[in-house]
């Protein structure tokens, strides 16, 4: 929704047996010009959507938050109607974002989240007493902005791995500053090309080092993404209560064309995802996946060096953490060019 090409009329339905088609016209936008008139015409909607684009939800939401401040809130239509403002679903729900089932780094015990709250999409989880809806953190959502939809398949991978696998300690950020209305929710359309080439699981036959996927225009233009850093690291030891583990790092950062309109003061939030590989069990042993983000001055100077060459100087917030998954193989790797990857997009 901030890489808008275009503005679609509909103009009917066509019903063929089970088969609906929607039948409109797009404008696509070409000129300077057009561009300007599409922005113009896209926050007179956010206008619309924050005064009166939620009818009666936004009446029942309102009511339903009357103990607490909306002052500075916004109204966004995501999977739900919602409402936005710093800290308003962790003062609704603290035991869920301070309390005994959120660690050090903030991320909540998943498997006590869905015993409190129904799952009713990945990501979005309900309070049928209060008619709420929290969601998983903004940042499972392109640009890692409240007006984009969540990562439904990342978060439908992560709950069904949390079910098929009772040994794993799942963990999820949730969005701490946005409330939905339950009787809102409807799902998101979000459609991708995906292709590549074919992938293996022997992942102890992939060389160590650093490499580079540099994006087409097409995806640069439509996705944001300028490139994509892969690093496997050479086999390493350390000590465990076990013994000596032997272990290979693997580390992957997308790195984006523009600044992320959903952070503050022009910064930059990559994707990032972390694992080790156990080359004796044959297992991934462990995985989580972060965002990195960086003032720009920083991003100018992470950008022009490889992953490996980089260091680290960015602010890193915690996505969601796979623990003692000794079950959990990788799915995807490209051995030949030493990348563990999801798809194109690199969403791992």
């Amino acid at each position: 929704m901030h890489r808008l090409i275009g503005w679609t009329y509909t103009l009917g339905h066509l019903i063929d047996g089970s088969m609906v088609r929607a039948i409109g016209i797009t404008d696509v936008v070409e000129t300077d010009q057009e561009k300007a008139d599409l922005a113009a015409r896209t926050a007179k909607y956010w206008d619309w959507v924050r005064e009166s684009g939620g009818g009666e939800f936004k009446k029942e939401l309102l009511q339903k938050l009357a103990s607490v401040s909306l002052d500075g809130a916004t109204y966004e239509r995501v999977e739900a109607y919602a409402v936005a403002r710093p800290g308003l679903a962790a003062e609704l729900y603290p035991e869920l974002f301070a309390g005994e089932a959120v660690d050090k780094d903030g991320l909540t015990d998943y498997r006590t989240l869905t015993k409190r709250l129904k799952r009713v999409q990945p990501g979005v989880f309900e309070d049928s007493e209060r008619g709420l809806v929290l969601f998983a953190h903004r940042y499972f959502r392109r640009s890692l902005s409240h007006r984009n939809k969540l990562n439904e398949y990342f978060l439908q991978g992560f709950d069904q791995t949390t079910r098929e696998l009772p040994s794993v300690i799942p963990r999820l950020r949730l969005d701490p500053d946005l409330v939905g209305h339950a009787g809102s929710v409807l799902p998101m359309i979000e459609l991708e090309y995906w292709h590549g080439p074919k992938f293996t699981d022997d992942i102890a036959s992939i060389p160590p080092g650093a490499s580079l996927h540099k994006a087409d225009g097409r995806t640069r233009e439509y996705e944001g993404v300028d490139r994509t850093h892969f690093w496997w690291k050479s086999p390493e030891t350390r000590r465990e209560p076990e013994g000596e583990l032997t272990y290979r790092t693997f580390e992957v950062e997308e790195l984006v064309e523009d600044q992320s309109p959903g952070l503050p003061d022009g910064m930059y939030g990559c994707r990032y995802a972390h694992a080790e590989y156990s080359p004796a069990a044959s297992v991934i042993t462990h995985f989580d996946g972060a965002i990195r983000a960086y003032p720009e001055a920083d991003y100018m100077a992470r950008i022009d060096n490889m992953i490996d060459h980089a260091g680290k100087h960015s602010v890193y917030t915690n996505a969601p953490t796979l623990l003692r998954c000794h079950e959990l193989r990788c799915r995807y790797a490209d051995a030949s060019a030493g990348h563990l990857i999801a798809n194109q997009d690199s969403d791992v």
